[in-house]
């Protein structure tokens, strides 16, 4: 999987090392059922201490020394940019088992702040570090954490920018579906605000209520509580999402 020259330049030149493995992985790389046995062994979770965040409350402020990568173990938070003209833009949601702050730059991008009362696993970029130079088959798990992390952000900024309101809340909608819930993929609780969908689709807030409306006339969905949802023809939201 390449990535451009723009984006590698930020990370930290282990993680670049780890592109070179990656893109030989004749030369490099274990059989692919290891590097999970491999991601434990190497003492990843040994390495994270275990921070409780209150509903509201800022985990991280925009400019904030960026020391640790964070695992989301419990709960729900959001990465906020403050856009030039003044507006809030939620870059995006992180639900439980997402992880965040692959970044190669010294300071952090965004704040994150907690939606509801939520526990985050915090690991030290040095330690971190250390682990991918002892174990580089557990460094390229890593690798695919962040390359997924980047695939995801890009996708949601094409969206935006293509989709309409209908495909943008639809496509938000199974996003979450498939995030939120456990073992009823069509039945969940979305812990965020209508005011915070609305910040993330780049939507007004009273078309993020219409339209979520407008789907439940259709017998697309149902909306028991302004905190659930209930997917009722998820062939039909698949199609508006399209």
């Amino acid at each position: 999987m390449a990535m451009p020259a723009s984006i590698e330049a930020r990370y930290s030149p282990r993680v670049g090392a780890l592109l070179n493995l990656a893109a030989h992985p004749a030369e490099s790389r274990a059989p692919s059922g290891n590097a999970p046995i491999a991601w434990r062994s190497a003492g990843l979770d040994r390495l994270g201490s275990t921070l409780a965040v209150r509903r509201d409350r800022v985990l991280l402020h925009l400019g904030d020394e960026a020391g640790h990568y964070h695992k989301v173990a419990s709960g729900a938070l959001r990465m906020v940019r403050v856009l030039a003209d003044g507006r809030r833009h939620i870059v995006k949601f992180l639900m439980a088992g997402d992880f965040f702050g692959f970044s190669g730059s010294q300071t952090c991008a965004y704040a994150v702040e907690a939606i509801v009362d939520s526990t985050v696993v915090r690991y030290s970029r040095r330690g971190v570090e250390g682990l991918i130079d002892r174990d580089p088959v557990a460094g390229r798990r890593l690798l695919s954490l962040l390359f997924g992390e980047l695939s995801d952000a890009q996708e949601r900024q094409l969206a935006l920018g293509r989709k309409t309101a209908v495909e943008r809340v639809a496509s938000f909608l199974l996003q979450m579906a498939d995030a939120c819930s456990c073992w009823r993929r069509d039945s969940f609780e979305l812990p965020m605000s209508r005011t915070d969908i609305a910040d993330h689709l780049g939507m007004t807030c009273e078309t993020v209520s219409r339209t979520m409306a407008q789907l439940r006339r259709a017998q697309v969905i149902d909306l028991p509580h302004v905190h659930h949802v209930t997917i009722l023809d998820r062939c039909a939201l698949e199609r508006h999402a399209n």
